[in-house]
C-alpha cells in the first residue's frame, strides 16, 4: 500500500487524525499508519490484540511524511515515508505476522477530529496491487458505497 497523505488540519481540535490501516480478518491484528496533525505525531503500528507495545511515533513532517508506504517482503514488513513518493525512507521494520499472507485482508482509510473546525483528510494516488480482486466501500453523507477492483496488494512491494 502506498499513498499521498493529506491529513486534517487541528483547527482548534485537540486530535484530527488519518488511519491508514491494513486489516486482518481477526478483530484487533492490523499494521498501518495513524497521522495526528493536532499532536504532530505519526504512530507505526503492528498490532495484535489491539495493542502495540513496539508502536513508534515519530514527529509528523507534512514534507518528509508526504507520502507513506506499509509493505511486505522476504518475511518482513517496512513502514516507510517519502517526500515525493520515489525516494522512500524506512521509518520501522518488523517480521511480518502470520496474517500478511491472507488473502481477504481489508484496507481503512478513516479520519477523526475531537473538536475545531470542521475539515476533512485526503489521500491521492492510491497504490494497492494484489493477486486477485479488493473490494472497497465507502461511507459519506449519502450512506455506505461499494465498487470493486481486481488486479490488486494491500502489503505488497
Amino acid at each position: 500500500m502506498a499513498l499521498r497523505a493529506y491529513p486534517p488540519a487541528a483547527n482548534g481540535a485537540s486530535t484530527a487524525a488519518l488511519s491508514l490501516l491494513v486489516l486482518s480478518d481477526v478483530g484487533g491484528q492490523d499494521a498501518g499508519f495513524i497521522v495526528d496533525r493536532a499532536q504532530n505525531a505519526m504512530g507505526l503500528y503492528l498490532r495484535q490484540g489491539y495493542a502495540d507495545g513496539a508502536a513508534l511515533f515519530p514527529a509528523y513532517d507534512p514534507v518528509a511524511h508526504a507520502w507513506l508506504r506499509l509493505r511486505e517482503d522476504a518475511g518482513s514488513l517496512f513502514w516507510e515515508s517519502s517526500p515525493d513518493g520515489a525516494a522512500w525512507t524506512v521509518l520501522r521494520t518488523a517480521a511480518s505476522p502470520a496474517w500478511a499472507a491472507q488473502s481477504n485482508l481489508s484496507f481503512l482509510m478513516e479520519s477523526h477530529r475531537d473538536a475545531g473546525a470542521d475539515n476533512f483528510a485526503e489521500v491521492d494516488s492510491l497504490n494497492i496491487s494484489r493477486p486477485g480482486g479488493l473490494t472497497v466501500s465507502s461511507r459519506d453523507a449519502a450512506g455506505p458505497r461499494a465498487y470493486a477492483r481486481t488486479g490488486s496488494t494491500l502489503i505488497g512491494g
